[in-house]
């Protein structure tokens, strides 16, 4: 148990970090100003390292391209099966639980939408530069629900206390 747990430690830490970048450390919730010199060459004049001009015009276009990757890969995921050693295993873990799930899709076209507009900056009217932040949204919105989804189906296969 001691790789998951180090697994999981890294993943948490990655997500305070993303999360911390969407609040702009704080910024956000506390109404922080922005010092001039980093509002000059930030997109959205925060206190962020993501938007940083330089990043992010590569940003817009890379999250659009994930987006896209990762709708193609919820549509057409292929179906995966291990092989069954023996019929008499119980609360056997199916790999299943660990894919998103084909459910998921709209969040991921929806995603990939808003990042269109954003990355090729056509249709001004229908999303700005600011609405790169709904489909960022969208994309954590859909790996936290399939993190979930994950702890609530492998969570029926703690072992129980025999009486």
């Amino acid at each position: 148990m001691r790789l998951p747990s180090v697994v999981y430690t890294i993943i948490s830490l990655i997500m305070l970090f993303v999360g911390l970048e969407e609040v702009a450390w704080g910024q956000i919730l506390f109404g922080w100003k922005t010092p001039e010199n980093i509002a000059a060459v930030n997109a959205q004049n925060q206190i962020t390292l993501h938007n940083f001009e330089f990043f992010q015009n590569h940003l817009d276009l890379n999250l659009f391209l994930v987006s896209i990757v990762l709708l193609v890969l919820v549509l057409w995921r292929p179906s995966i099966r291990w092989k069954r050693t023996t019929s008499l295993i119980k609360n056997r873990i199916s790999s299943s639980n660990f894919f998103i799930p084909r459910y998921f899709w709209p969040l991921f076209f929806c995603a990939a939408f808003l990042s269109y507009f954003v990355a090729t900056e056509s249709e001004t009217g229908v999303a700005t530069n600011i609405d790169q932040e709904w489909a960022e949204f969208l994309l954590y919105l859909a790996a936290g629900l399939n993190l979930l989804r994950t702890y609530v189906l492998l969570g029926d296969l703690r072992p129980h206390p025999s009486h």
